[in-house]
Order: structure tokens, then C-alpha cells, then sequence
């Protein structure tokens, strides 16, 4: 079976290469236009300033419902950037109960609101959710695990001694490697740095991160496609 490369989360719409597999979170108001490829649809924190907030709220439900569209996302909060941060709390909730009732994973942004991201997530036990472009400290990487949450690493590890430390730390089946968008770091550098630090093939890392992919979003997407 081919395995192919798989990029958690990405901003960047452009044809990924024929061995890589990238999920790319959009606007709910942008999804309709997207290519034929995975997504992840949601309000972005930085987002919820913008006069159209209300409306891409609004319009989650349908882009739920669009072909290819795998989960909900980037949703979460950011304490330096968007709207005030209770406001920004009232439209994740309402975010995180559409993923509820759909049962989709949700891939969430997080800055510096740890306790309150924990806070709105736990009337769900059941949600599936990962923190992308983890980098926090390994006490919160604990904290998110114990929560019952996944952790994806990006472009961050290729600078980042403490977080460089933490990955081979990180439970295998709770991780996701990722790009964010940045087309300067392909995904397979990140890869090949984290079977480094995990003293294992890239090979066995490529499986694992397949089996991930399909745990999370509850399908077999990638095994559907690449066997």
C-alpha cells in the first residue's frame, strides 16, 4: 500500500504534491469555492472582529455539508488578536456544539487562554479535537492530553529546542504533523525531523500519522484513497 505524506492543517488551497495528502481550513464563507481536496470549515478567532462574523456563523451549518469537508476548524481563541475575548468564547461554544450534533472533530487555535479553551470543551467528552501549531509547554501539552485531546506540531519544531524536546515525549497516537500554510517548510522535512527525535523510520512515521488521520476524523479517508 502507498502511503502518502499527511499535512494535519494548512491555509494553502494550492494542489498539494501527488504524495502528500493536506487538510485546509477555510471560512464558511469561502468553502463553496474551495478545490477538490479536505477540509476543515469554521470561524477563525481572528475572524470573529470582522463585520461578516455573524454570517460565516451562520453559513457553518451548509459548509459542514460540502463535499470533502472533514471537520470543523480552525475555530478557538486568542487572547492578543480578534474579537474580546468573551465574545470570542460565546462563538466557539456555538461552534464546538454544531461539531456536537454533527459529530465532526473540531481543530483548534489557542493563544495564551488555555484554562478557558479547557473550559469551553468540557460539556463534550465525546468531541474529537487537536490543538494545532502546538506551542505551549509540556506542562500544558499534559494538561491537553489528560483532556483527552490530540496534539499537532508545525513549522515551530524546526526552532524550537524546548518544543523539540517534547515531541518524542508526545504519546504517537495523539500526534499530527502539519505545514500551516507555510510553503517554505514542506511537510516532509517536519517529518523527517520528528523520526529523528522519535528514533524511528519516516516509514512507520507516515503509517502511524495515516492511522491517525482516520481515528480522528472517523473515516478512512486516506486507506479509502491509497489502498
Amino acid at each position: 500500500m502507498y502511503v502518502p505524506f499527511v499535512d494535519f492543517h494548512s491555509h494553502d488551497a494550492q494542489p498539494a504534491l501527488p504524495d502528500v495528502v493536506r487538510v485546509v481550513s477555510l471560512n464558511p464563507l469561502d468553502a463553496p469555492i474551495h478545490h477538490e481536496g479536505l477540509s476543515t470549515v469554521g470561524l477563525h478567532p481572528w475572524s470573529t472582529a470582522l463585520p461578516n462574523a455573524e454570517a460565516a456563523l451562520a453559513a457553518l451549518p451548509a459548509a459542514c455539508a460540502q463535499q470533502g469537508v472533514v471537520g470543523v476548524g480552525e475555530v478557538g481563541l486568542d487572547r492578543l488578536r480578534g474579537a474580546p475575548l468573551p465574545q470570542q468564547r460565546s462563538m466557539l461554544a456555538r461552534q464546538l456544539q454544531l461539531a456536537a450534533a454533527l459529530q465532526l472533530p473540531v481543530v483548534l487555535h489557542c493563544v495564551r487562554t488555555w484554562p478557558e479553551l479547557l473550559v469551553e470543551l468540557r460539556p463534550f467528552a465525546t468531541l474529537r479535537w487537536a490543538v494545532h501549531g502546538f506551542r505551549g509547554s509540556p506542562a500544558v501539552a499534559r494538561s491537553l492530553l489528560l483532556a483527552g485531546g490530540c496534539i499537532s506540531i508545525g513549522p515551530a519544531l524546526l526552532s524550537d529546542a524546548r518544543l523539540a524536546g517534547l515531541v518524542p515525549e508526545l504519546p504517537l497516537e495523539r500526534l499530527f504533523l502539519e505545514t500551516d500554510g507555510h510553503r517554505d517548510v514542506p511537510i516532509q522535512v517536519l517529518y523527517r525531523r520528528v523520526a529523528g527525535l522519535r528514533g524511528m523510520g519516516v516509514d512507520a512515521l507516515k503509517c502511524a500519522m495515516v492511522h491517525n488521520f482516520n481515528s480522528f476524523f472517523g473515516q478512512c479517508v486516506l486507506s479509502d484513497r491509497y489502498n
